[in-house]
């Protein structure tokens, strides 16, 4: 009981991250619940040990947290007014594009970098049919999986490739 305890303190007394807390840890008769807390995305946070010494998600006392959906995630991430203030200027600015000539419905466009999509819902809206959005980590179904030093696509294939985001698209760290 006594090495229960000093684990107990070790798990209260470590360091986190900003994104995560302390351990809740209770005990239920003689079995110890550990739980992670989540980072800013409701993601769990784990990797650091629980009372018996096991990490984080492979620990058998920690809980898991409940999956929320991709269109779940994403009604709430298109109705927040940041995502609508972005859009709006994005839409502003392609239509200025579209207005001097160099933009049409029939363009294939890459939006390079393209994070959440803004942009590639921004063309869609105002009419061109072929976008195609790409960044290092997916946000189905706007956005797809694919390295901008490396993309898997024939040359020519675009007539007009974007990046809101160059300089992390040409030097990322």
């Amino acid at each position: 009981m006594v090495e229960m305890e000093r684990r107990l303190a070790r798990v209260h007394g470590m360091k986190r991250g900003k994104a995560s807390e302390v351990a809740e840890t209770k005990r239920e008769g003689e079995s110890v619940v550990c739980a992670w807390s989540d980072d800013q995305f409701g993601n769990p946070v784990g990797g650091w040990p629980c009372a018996d010494g096991e990490q984080g998600r492979s620990c058998r006392h920690s809980t898991p947290r409940e999956l929320v959906s991709i269109n779940k995630k994403n009604k709430r991430l298109w109705s927040s007014n940041d995502w609508k203030k972005k859009l709006s200027s994005f839409i502003n600015f392609f239509q200025s594009i579209r207005d001097l000539g160099l933009l049409h419905n029939h363009t294939k466009v890459i939006c390079v970098s393209a994070g959440a999509g803004h942009e590639v819902v921004a063309l869609s809206h105002i009419g061109v049919h072929d976008v195609t959005g790409i960044e290092l980590i997916d946000s189905p179904p706007l956005v797809s999986r694919a390295d901008p030093h490396n993309l898997p696509f024939f040359d020519h294939v675009f007539d007009l490739a974007f990046t809101a985001h160059l300089a992390e698209a040409l030097f990322s760290s």
